[in-house]
């Protein structure tokens, strides 16, 4: 009984693992790096491909304040924790700027309280995802566009 338990879960944990498969693409040197993942690559403002870098560690805060710092337009954030000072205070900043600066935070997150009310301070327009806390939703993206891009 044992042995069959242990066959159905593997099998169980097996299905959810196996990615859909890779839609085709133009140019797959450009995501090479990223095993799994597929579609269109992602173009510059010069329409030129560029490759696509997948992020998983506290680096990606790096190239954040990059994009808001060279934002001229418009900056959109959705964060489901946003709670570094450096990201809550450049997007002051690009706001002083004439940028105009949005975002959306989940209000189970303390720390995004926390930047929602230094937003409010900063004059930047802040709205909180509506979850359901009844259903224990949370707004888990991360999300951040410059200037369309």
């Amino acid at each position: 009984m044992a042995r069959f338990a242990f066959l159905l879960l593997a099998v169980f944990l097996s299905a959810c693992s196996v990615p859909p498969a890779a839609a085709p693409v133009a140019n797959a040197a450009l995501i090479a790096h990223a095993p799994g993942v597929g579609g269109a690559p992602l173009t510059s403002g010069s329409g030129r491909p560029e490759p696509v870098t997948l992020w998983q560690d506290a680096s990606i805060f790096g190239l954040v304040g990059r994009l808001i710092a060279s934002a001229r337009k418009r900056v959109m954030v959705e964060m489901y924790e946003l709670g570094r000072r450096d990201v809550t205070s450049a997007l002051g900043v690009a706001m002083s700027r004439g940028v105009n600066v949005r975002v959306i935070t989940d209000p189970t997150v303390k720390a995004s309280r926390h930047s929602a009310a230094l937003l409010d301070r900063l004059g930047v327009a802040e709205r909180v995802y509506p979850v359901d806390d009844v259903r224990h939703q949370i707004d888990h993206v991360k999300l951040l566009i410059a200037d369309g891009e």
